[in-house]
């Protein structure tokens, strides 16, 4: 056990060290930049957009509200964006032409290119705090857990995936938003877990593959924790002992990360990046904590 801790110890502050250590993100490096970000019209996904104006990119935002998109690129051409557009798209959808779509109208619509990719979008139904996931799970039946993972996994994939050329042929980005949840099994969460667990393996194992071939863009993963949005103040995680970070924040810190080229951004640092590190020393402990946190 006192190895465990000590080793424990010496690799989080590696971390700590590894942290401050790492390269300072420029702002006038996103000026002119172009930017596609989907699930923007609440959230981090709405922190996104505002962000990116402020460092003058151009953006294109992507979800199903047009009332909330309108409002949201007006704010992003007050707060300076060049140019600030959005797609009004269901991303539930099972046909592939639907999202090849997305990126082929963006493309377009920023003339002929595409920089930097964030993909973001999720049910804010899919977070909710689940005691009971077997039972839920056999109440609601394959179907709906399979409508889930159109919307929260497959979309990602094939996205991301579809992106890659065009975003290789401008040195661009490829940021996905992900969560702790997708390194630690959460029983609160069984259904938005296991999702978060699939993107984490999926483009871990594309980035892999791209960097064996040398070749396509830096895929960045976002792993986070609490982040005080809409969707979470519904939902137990907002009542619990678990710190809550702020939205913008949490935008700003991964634009930077994912315009770096970072493999991996964790939000908020001090919090996330411990327990990952700590989770395969005491794995059981971590879910648990984590677990009653919420619960309580």
């Amino acid at each position: 056990m006192r190895t465990s801790l000590w080793l424990a110890a010496v690799v989080v502050a590696l971390a700590v060290l590894y942290q401050v250590l790492q390269p300072k993100f420029d702002p006038k490096s996103m000026a002119g930049k172009r930017v596609l970000v989907t699930g923007a019209s609440m959230g981090i996904g709405e922190q996104f957009a505002y962000e990116l104006a402020k460092l003058k990119a151009h953006v294109i935002i992507v979800a199903r509200s047009k009332d909330k998109m309108e409002r949201i690129v007006k704010k992003c051409t007050e707060l300076g964006a060049p140019s600030a557009r959005y797609l009004s798209v269901d991303l539930s959808t099972k046909e592939e032409s639907v999202l090849k779509k997305i990126i082929d109208d963006s493309v377009s619509m920023f003339g002929g290119g595409l920089d930097m990719l964030i993909l973001n979008h999720l049910s804010p139904s899919d977070v909710t705090v689940q005691k009971d996931w077997s039972n839920t799970f056999m109440q609601q039946g394959l179907p709906w857990l399979v409508d889930q993972y159109y919307l929260n996994v497959f979309s990602y994939f094939y996205l991301g995936t579809y992106a890659l050329p065009i975003l290789e042929k401008n040195n661009g980005k490829l940021i996905v938003v992900s969560s702790m949840s997708g390194v630690l099994g959460l029983g609160i969460s069984v259904g938005y877990s296991s999702q978060k667990h699939a993107i984490n393996g999926y483009f871990e194992s594309l980035r892999a593959d791209l960097r064996h071939k040398k070749k396509g863009p830096s895929i960045t993963i976002c792993i986070l924790g609490a982040i005080g949005t809409d969707a979470l103040m519904t939902t137990g995680v907002a009542n619990s002992a678990i710190p809550v970070a702020p939205a913008d924040q949490c935008a700003r810190e991964i634009i930077a990360g994912g315009q770096l080229g970072h493999p991996t951004v964790w939000y908020p640092y001090n919090l996330v990046r411990p327990a990952t590190l700590l989770q395969p020393f005491f794995p059981q402990f971590l879910e648990d904590t984590a677990s009653q946190a919420v619960a309580t």
